[in-house]
């Protein structure tokens, strides 16, 4: 176990020295227990670059500046236990050479001045150096331990009598219970060879033992978030080595909100984290993960975008069907029912998930009641499915084109024709990528290609340059009239095109609007006015429907699936095929 330990903790320190300006203070002194050296480096900033600076090591009660050198020459002499000079880089950094000295174990003070300002002092008082005969004493008894509890009263003598010059900063957070636990982590580590190795035990297993055991919002916040402290350069570099916070705030996406959020918004989401249960860092992670997720899904307001949260955690949310998901005929239904959970852990949110699917079908969900010989249906219309189905679509023959499209088999016969006939392409060899969204100059091509639309006359959006791929597509939209722009002077490429604006460019292709309906959709007031004609005139044919919850969503994205369907559809009813 200590292997791995040591192993992390290495490559950690080296990622630190690499790194050393992001916690540096003006002075940061360390001893090297297992040679007695001492390692003293800082940065001054802009101000101290370039610039000499003199290493002093005193007693520990001499105060250096008031000893007159040209009378006191012996007495400065004596009080001067190491005098080294080194120059500032350009940025203001140093770092002397590791040196040890001839001395008792006992507390020293270690300062830095610089040349061109004599007053100018950075110091750290009481900074113990130990003998080695000290710290090979001190090994000797912590591996003669024969239970916890003589390591914890080890610790605490040590503490109060100091023989080896240890930090105990992180230890001495803890209470008598996170103590005992600290020391049976080490208590399992027995026996040490080295006194680094005891120093970096005792430090880690104190950080995740206080971790663990605090119930205090601002020390697992100062825990999880060091910046944010007041501790030194060298403590934070011991928190991220203890708790790997360089994986956990680099690899997955709550991890990286985390480290985005204001202290307000790491309160709210450790607040709900230290109501509930862990027992050790993975579960304590896995209870940070799913508080952020809960929390990004409750702050948005529209139910519309849960779905977009949802696919924004992959990388956390791994044990989730996508596939199923994202094209559930419920999904609206789970989409709502999610804003009004709290989950207590991720694998409890992707079991919810996947247990609440309904796979589509390649036929519309349409149960709305027929009209009979006796009388017709009364009351609102409902308008179901995504894409309503005039007739099934066969699979061209031929081998399968892509090996990803197998879960959207509603989809399928339409991805392969309009492959066939180059309406579309894959995003790489063998892969459609079904379930990601389409953007705007993304669609415009696929249904500019698809109905053959052209034009020579210039674009006039600034963000459609003439050299890119999509400017002869969005230039042919515009001129036809199919297309405006998000302004007046851009076209919005790179943003995701609405289900509203799918329902635009259709029904200028096709001459055709219907009048205004309020009772089509549960939320056809949301659409905007410019579509609210288009969309009327596509739903009362059949030609892009709303949801089995009698929604529409308009500010809803289409997938490339979705667009698909679509565009073969419109290709089957225009007898262009």
């Amino acid at each position: 176990m200590r292997k791995l330990i040591n192993m992390a903790t290495c490559l950690l320190l080296f990622l630190s020295i690499l790194y050393v300006t992001v916690f540096a203070d003006p002075i940061n002194v360390s001893v090297a227990f297992d040679t007695g050296k001492l390692s003293v480096f800082g940065d001054l900033g802009d101000a101290g670059a370039n610039k000499y600076v003199s290493l002093k090591v005193v007693d520990n009660n001499v105060d250096l500046t008031a000893i007159d050198t040209s009378s006191n020459e012996q007495k400065y002499s004596e009080a001067l236990k190491y005098l080294a000079v080194i120059k500032t880089d350009n940025k203001g950094n140093y770092s002397f050479p590791l040196f040890s000295f001839e001395g008792d174990s006992d507390f020293y003070t270690i300062c830095i001045t610089q040349s061109d300002k004599s007053s100018m002092v950075y110091s750290v008082k009481d900074f113990f150096i130990p003998t080695t005969a000290n710290i090979n004493n001190f090994i000797s008894k912590f591996n003669a331990s024969s239970a916890t509890d003589m390591i914890k009263t080890l610790l605490d003598n040590e503490r109060e009598n100091v023989t080896v010059g240890f930090d105990f900063t992180f230890y001495n957070m803890l209470s008598d219970t996170a103590k005992l636990k600290m020391a049976d982590m080490m208590f399992e580590n027995l026996p040490y060879n080295k006194a680094t190795e005891i120093y970096d035990d005792i430090n880690s297993f104190s950080v995740i033992s206080g971790l663990l055991n605090t119930k205090s919002t601002e020390q697992i916040k100062y825990f999880l978030k060091p910046e944010l402290s007041n501790y030194t350069y060298k403590q934070k570099i011991m928190i991220s080595n203890a708790l790997g916070l360089e994986k956990l705030f680099t690899k997955s996406t709550t991890n990286k909100l985390f480290n985005s959020y204001t202290e307000s918004e790491c309160n709210n989401v450790l607040n709900k984290v230290l109501s509930g249960n862990y027992s050790d860092l993975d579960s304590l992670y896995d209870l940070i993960d799913i508080s952020i997720i809960n929390s990004e899904i409750a702050s948005i307001g529209d139910w519309n975008k849960v779905n977009g949260v949802i696919n924004s955690f992959k990388d956390v949310l791994t044990c989730i069907d996508y596939n199923k998901y994202n094209n559930a005929s419920n999904r609206s239904k789970i989409d709502k029912n999610l804003q009004s959970k709290a989950f207590t852990s991720v694998s409890q949110l992707c079991e919810y998930i996947n247990s609440s699917v309904e796979e589509d079908s390649d036929t519309p969900h349409n149960n709305s009641p027929k009209g009979s010989g006796g009388g017709g249906s009364t009351g609102r219309k409902t308008y179901y499915a995504d894409v309503a189905v005039v007739e099934e679509i066969k699979k061209p023959a031929g081998k399968m084109l892509f090996t990803d499209i197998e879960g959207v088999s509603w989809a399928e016969g339409a991805i392969n024709y309009l492959y066939n006939k180059e309406v579309l392409s894959g995003k790489e060899t063998g892969k459609f990528y079904p379930n990601d969204l389409v953007t705007r100059e993304e669609f415009v091509k696929m249904f500019v290609k698809a109905f053959g639309f052209t034009s020579s006359e210039e674009c006039k959006f600034a963000d459609v340059p003439k050299d890119s791929w999509y400017y002869p597509y969005i230039n042919a939209a515009y001129k036809n009239g199919l297309i405006n722009g998000v302004d007046d002077l851009n076209f919005g490429v790179g943003n995701t095109i609405l289900r509203q604006d799918v329902a635009v460019i259709i029904s200028r292709a096709l001459g055709k609007s219907a009048g205004i309906n309020t009772d089509m959709f549960n939320d056809y007031n949301t659409i905007d006015e410019y579509a609210k004609e288009s969309v009327a005139y596509l739903a009362q044919n059949e030609i892009l429907n709303g949801f089995e919850d009698g929604t529409f969503m308009p500010k809803q994205g289409c997938t490339r699936a979705q667009a698909a369907k679509i565009i073969y559809k419109l290709i089957q009813i225009s007898g262009k095929d």
